[in-house]
């Protein structure tokens, strides 16, 4: 039994190292914009309190986020020296900018 345990934390351990390598090769691409887009709505909103009342409220703050991931590896790939880290297209990212806006085009059609 010790064995086959042994055998899952090693498998764990391969996963792990894995996403790990994974995400510092995203976040080269993407430079932390997890991290970055707070910050730009806050300059967009001039500091003024960020006010999330209803669902649609969330969901579409959630979209804009994801719209400025994207924004933000498209002009570190296109405008920069950074290479790809990933294998995703340029235009892959530009494909990911169109849904998400018509995601939230939706969204606010139906609200």
């Amino acid at each position: 039994m010790n064995n086959q345990y042994d055998r899952h934390i090693q498998q764990v351990k391969i996963l792990f190292d894995e996403k790990k390598e994974l995400f510092i090769k995203k976040n080269e691409n993407y430079s932390s914009s997890y991290l970055k887009s707070a910050e730009i709505i806050e300059l967009i909103l001039e500091n003024k309190e960020l006010k999330l009342k209803t669902n649609n409220d969330h969901v579409s703050y959630q979209l804009i986020t994801r719209i400025m991931d994207k924004l933000i590896r498209f002009c570190n790939l296109r405008f920069t020296d950074q290479e790809d880290k990933v294998g995703e297209k340029l235009q892959d990212t530009i494909s990911d900018l169109a849904v998400y806006s018509l995601i939230l085009s939706e969204l606010q059609i139906n609200e």
